[in-house]
């Protein structure tokens, strides 16, 4: 997962930097490049996390849909859109990062009509908001109760290293849901 995770997001970095070398913009590019060391990125998108994964696919839609922008390859466009749909199936909020990127793959001359540029904006909100709970339902998913994993983690350590008996009789309550 976690070569997954730092190939897509090396993959779209580093397609970026060369987007921008080749255009002769030589600093941006080595800016680009350095972005993938600098350490606080280093640091989140070395972690298995689903917030990574989703801002390395987000970056890697974004990389397409400017490659569409570059060449009006249908092929960048369709894997874009599609990205941006795979990040919104990971994050709730994930609508609001990829919203501005399906923008991006509407044909230019549709910006150009207010009413038209709603319209599809209203669309893509509500098909990017259902896409999560369309994949739960698609692949069964069911809670796991791991929301409670954090709070259930501190009261045992409350009651491990304090020595008192009310920590674990709340971490029971909580771990039995009552």
């Amino acid at each position: 997962m976690l070569a997954l995770q730092l190939g897509i997001y090396g993959a779209a970095l580093g397609f970026l930097a060369y987007r921008s070398w080749r255009h002769g913009h030589r600093h941006q590019a080595a800016w680009l490049a350095a972005t993938g060391l600098f350490p606080p990125v280093l640091l989140v998108m070395a972690a298995i996390l689903k917030d990574s994964l989703m801002a390395a696919v987000l970056l890697a839609a974004f990389a397409f849909l400017v490659h569409f922008r570059d060449t009006a390859s249908r092929l960048s466009r369709f894997a874009g859109i599609a990205l941006v749909f795979i990040a919104s199936c990971l994050r709730f909020n994930a609508f609001l990062a990829g919203l501005p990127l399906l923008l991006m793959a509407m044909p230019a001359g549709w910006l150009k009509h207010p009413g038209r540029t709603a319209l599809v904006t209203a669309c893509a909100t509500v098909l990017l908001l259902l896409a999560m709970p369309a994949a739960n339902r698609l692949l069964q998913a069911k809670r796991s109760g791991v929301e409670l994993s954090l709070i259930i983690f501190d009261l045992g350590g409350i009651t491990a290293h304090g020595g008192g008996t009310t920590a674990a009789l709340t971490v029971s309550r909580c771990a039995s849901g009552s």
